[in-house]
């Protein structure tokens, strides 16, 4: 997303035995700050990634009513069609990764 706020992992931090639950919580503070985030996650390939989105975004479109979570879009950049560069070494590694970015309209 042109101009957004991008924030990578914070050093030091542990990521959760549960991709989901950290996604997630990703989610919620994307929700609540609009900065751009992404799983540090190394998927075992692109189509478990994709199912893991999936997920990710009927959860967030489950979210109760105004909730500031439904703005939250979660999508894959790729290295081969997306601009930019990976904002995790799982990203680097494997050339996706589970991004979040808040919208201005909800997505759900």
């Amino acid at each position: 997303m042109p101009g957004a706020e991008i924030e990578a992992p914070v050093a030091g931090t542990q990521p959760t035995a549960d991709p989901f639950e950290e996604a997630m919580a990703l989610a919620r503070a994307t929700a609540r700050d609009g900065r751009q985030r992404a799983l540090s996650h190394a998927a075992t390939d692109l189509q478990k990634l994709q199912e893991l989105r999936l997920s990710l975004r009927q959860a967030i479109c489950a979210s109760p009513g105004p909730s500031p979570m439904r703005y939250v879009l979660p999508w894959i950049w790729n290295a081969m069609t997306s601009d930019g560069t990976a904002l995790t070494a799982a990203g680097a590694e494997t050339g996706y990764e589970l991004r979040l970015s808040r919208y201005r309209k909800p997505i759900c």
